[in-house]
């Protein structure tokens, strides 16, 4: 057990010097001339516990987000009800006669004109929405229904979503929301902030160091929807009209009070682009251009061809952006937004573009802003824990054990280093939670030393020589060392699991103390010890206050 090849002996002393290189950057000061940039993205993130910052909690319009779904939902009941002769099986090419085709939150619903064969034959075609719409099926288990169908009164269908369904698409959006928003966010340079649901309707955003909460929910919570459609023949719309059935009405960004008059279903949406970014127009003037996806592209190439010559309106949150006139095909799948845009609303048109839209809207139901004070006497307060559990330990181990308990403070050490280097490169966010997890790291750590040392002493109480005592101590507390790192391993990857927060940062350090300890007290101080054996050939092995 106390035999190393060069090979070993290199490989342990460049992970602990690794582990001192890797806490480096943190102890250069932020904004220091001389700091190289690549040394900024290998610091420790301190958590909104720690700094202060902002705290926004966001409610997701559900029912909005359902009510535009079920618009979608009824253009499909229209085909399927209405169909194209090459849309459905032979048996099912004539169309259905239908009225009073409704929307709601919950669902669509028509009342079929006819006998109870046509009610029948609807009922099967709406059914077959399982297969033929949504394209979700990742969201939802093999044996989850989407839709049910059922029949009210003699001749009205309604289709509705399931249960299941109903709250896999609620979990998806409000992911979706939160992995838009971290976009937004990283794209604002504010790479510490953390953004994750919390319950069925609410998305939690914390942004450590930030002190202008407003300017943060201004630039983050914009829905940025955006669509393409065709202009018609009107183009215009008269004076005072701002709705006309069966139209999109969009007022124009450039000139208020002005609306066009647009096909209502869009060409392209903003789901089909893949890129934006900052460009210029003829005039030099800032534009945005776009690139679309396959699809999009394939798509956009299409409707340039066959609409020469007609107005092809871009549509931003209910607003038209930009209407130009298509002059030619444009099948390279992409395209530019000119407008009287500044380079800052070029440039944050982009970004939201760049991020993707919002899947819902949203509504500020809880925000607060946490003071730099208070995070700065959490930080002093875990420093004091850290250094006075760090000292107390050291103490104790160095009088109790003597020099094996050195040699267990300088595992102590490497292990310390190990799991501030691990935080550093794995941009892991450490919070005050977390700092309980090292304390506890640190006693793992040190209860593994302990297990080592008592089994040598024992080995020497029974006459066996220094050279086998430690060989044997470290043979035989191996099981036990590992059967508890093992367990407290599972118990923080259980919390990481179910838990969400403040658990989670607690889970992490205390996991990576879990992990280095192990290496660092099996491995650091047995090459200690095998370095003390063949250098000095010791008669006996001396511990302290606890004796041999």
């Amino acid at each position: 057990m106390l035999y190393f090849t060069k090979q070993q002996v290199f490989l342990i002393l460049g992970a602990c010097l690794l582990c001192f290189l890797s806490v480096f950057p943190n102890f250069i000061a932020d904004g220091t001339p001389a700091e190289p940039r690549f040394l900024d993205n290998h610091k420790i993130r301190y958590g909104l516990d720690l700094q202060g910052g902002a705290h926004i909690a966001y409610e997701a319009d559900m029912e909005g987000y359902f009510l535009k779904k079920n618009r979608a939902l009824k253009d499909e009941v229209k085909k399927l009800l209405r169909p194209r002769a090459d849309s459905v099986t032979e048996s099912a090419k004539f169309p259905l006669s239908y009225r009073n085709l409704k929307v709601t939150t919950q669902g669509v619903s028509v009342d079929i004109i006819g006998a109870d064969s046509d009610i029948a034959e609807a009922k099967a075609r709406l059914e077959s929405l399982e297969d033929s719409f949504d394209g979700e099926a990742s969201v939802f288990g093999a044996n989850v229904a989407k839709y049910k169908v059922t029949q009210e009164g003699e001749n009205r269908l309604s289709v509705s979503i399931t249960e299941e369904a109903f709250a896999a698409k609620t979990g998806k959006a409000l992911e979706q929301t939160a992995e838009t928003l971290r976009r937004r966010i990283d794209g604002l340079g504010t790479r510490e902030a953390s953004v994750f649901p919390s319950g069925d309707r609410r998305v939690v955003v914390q942004a450590p160091g930030v002190k202008d909460s407003e300017g943060l929910k201004k630039e983050i919570g914009k829905t940025a929807q955006m669509s393409f459609h065709m202009a018609t023949d009107e183009l215009i719309a008269p004076p005072g009209v701002t709705s006309i059935p069966g139209r999109l009405v969009a007022e124009s960004e450039e000139e208020p009070g002005q609306y066009y008059i647009l096909e209502e279903t869009p060409l392209l949406t903003g789901d089909n682009l893949t890129d934006a970014g900052v460009s210029g127009d003829e005039n030099g003037r800032p534009a945005v251009s776009f690139v679309f996806d396959a699809v999009g592209a394939q798509r956009f190439g299409d409707v340039t061809k066959e609409n020469i010559g007609r107005i092809f309106a871009i549509v931003l949150d209910g607003k038209v952006i930009s209407a130009p006139r298509i002059q030619s095909a444009i099948t390279g799948g992409s395209g530019v937004i000119t407008g009287n845009f500044t380079a800052e609303e070029a440039g944050s048109l982009a970004l939201l573009l760049r991020s993707g839209a919002l899947p819902t809207d949203l509504t500020v139901a809880e925000e607060r802003v946490i003071g730099p004070e208070l995070g700065k006497e959490s930080v002093d307060s875990g420093k004091k824990a850290i250094i006075a559990g760090f000292l107390a330990v050291s103490l104790f181990m160095i009088a109790y054990y003597g020099l094996p308990g050195v040699f267990s403070v300088f595992a102590l050490v490497v292990n310390v280093f190990a799991v501030f280097g691990a935080l550093t490169w794995l941009n892991a966010t450490l919070t005050l939670p977390g700092i309980a997890g090292l304390v506890l790291g640190m006693g793992v750590a040190v209860d593994a030393n302990v297990l080592i040392n008592e089994r040598i002493r024992e080995e020497l109480r029974e006459g066996a020589t220094p050279f086998k005592a430690v060989s044997v101590g470290y043979e035989r507390a191996w099981v036990a060392i590992l059967d508890s790192h093992v367990t407290g391993l599972v118990s923080a990857l259980i919390m990481f699991a179910l838990g969400a927060g403040p658990i989670r940062g607690f889970a992490v350090t205390m996991a990576l103390g879990v992990i280095t300890s192990l290496f660092t007290a099996v491995w650091v101080t047995r090459l200690l010890f095998a370095g003390y054996m063949y250098y000095y050939k010791p008669k006996t092995v001396r511990f302290g206050l606890s004796g041999t």
